[in-house]
């Protein structure tokens, strides 16, 4: 018998009320989720910490916590999605490591290495990307495209292009500042790369950099020729920050723009990829590649069909993606 001689049942009751407790705080922080508070995200990962021995205990006493656990999976969803939000505002408060090994967190607790998982779903993502646009290349445009691809820049378009290609290695390892000095170069060289000025104002605006945010988001749209490029540039930079709801928001109001522009449903389908919405992406790939070998876009339609194979398969691989 517990003591105090405080009844089972009392007992029981009163665990259950300090779980749901610890449940309504962690949701209020899943859900206010921002990369910006690196304190409110350690908080958050030590509520998972000590729901991860609540529900142990409560679940060996034999209580039934299903409606508990379904919360609990809720968090739990929310951190997996927005794993890139929570490293980056632990890199601003100290680094992910560092308080993993100050607490000696056991990697059962998996929600403090989720800088793992972000850096291998980039990993990923490059090699996927970069074998998507040598097929593109090599399939719709044939060989000689790959000189001109890599070759036929102009030497001002060459000079900043090597700056964005550091930057997007510095977006891969989540180091945002430095991404913001070498966009910021490529910009210098070029202010009228539209995609250079979108990347600023995603990192900007995650960074805390408000009104530098504005500035290159006006000058992104002052370069965009229509609302519906304007709205892609978008969904493409957020994505490049891990703000994926943001990038879904934007991809969708492209295609609400025009529900007949296959690239901005193929860009979508990317989006819901990314957030792991497989029945949402393989109906925009499928979309995406009716509408493309409709409008004589070869390339976009080699793009949807790989991308849609891969998923298909689980992402094993590009074999059997096209169906032509």
């Amino acid at each position: 018998m517990p003591k105090g001689g405080i009844g089972s049942n009392d007992y029981i009751v009163t665990e259950a009320t300090r779980l749901r407790e610890i449940l309504s705080r962690a949701e209020m922080l899943a859900h206010r989720l921002k990369g910006r508070d690196g304190h409110a995200v350690l908080r958050l990962l030590k509520l998972r910490d000590a729901l991860e021995t609540e529900f142990s205990e409560r679940e060996e006493m034999g209580m039934d916590l299903g409606p508990e656990r379904t919360r609990l999976e809720t968090i739990d969803n929310i951190l997996h999605t927005r794993a890139p939000v929570v490293v980056r505002a632990l890199r601003e408060a100290g680094g992910i490591e560092h308080y993993r090994e100050e607490i000696g967190a056991p990697e059962s607790h998996w929600w403090w290495y989720v800088d793992r998982e972000v850096r291998e779903n980039r990993r990923r993502s490059l090699i996927r990307t970069s074998t998507i646009v040598a097929i593109v290349l090599v399939v719709v445009l044939g060989g000689n495209a790959l000189l001109d691809h890599f070759y036929g820049l102009s030497d001002q378009e060459k000079a900043a292009r090597e700056f964005t290609n550091v930057a997007e290695q510095a977006m891969m390892e989540m180091d945002y500042d430095a991404a913001i000095v070498q966009y910021e170069a490529a910009r210098d060289i070029m202010p009228e790369l539209a995609d250079v000025q979108a990347s600023l104002g995603a990192l900007y605006e995650v960074s805390g950099r408000e009104e530098e945010s504005d500035e290159a988001f006006a000058s992104l749209r002052s370069l965009c020729p229509d609302e519906i490029t304007y709205e892609m540039q978008l969904a493409q930079a957020y994505q490049q920050v891990g703000e994926l709801e943001f990038a879904v928001l934007h991809a969708d109001n492209a295609v609400r723009i025009d529900g007949a522009n296959a690239e901005a449903i193929f860009l979508r389908g990317s989006m819901h990829e990314s957030l792991g919405n497989v029945d949402q992406a393989i109906d925009d790939f499928t979309l995406a590649s009716e509408l493309a070998i409709d409008q004589d876009e070869d390339a976009l339609y080699v793009l949807a069909k790989t991308r849609l194979g891969m998923l298909m398969q689980g992402g094993s691989g590009i074999g059997g993606a096209f169906g032509f």
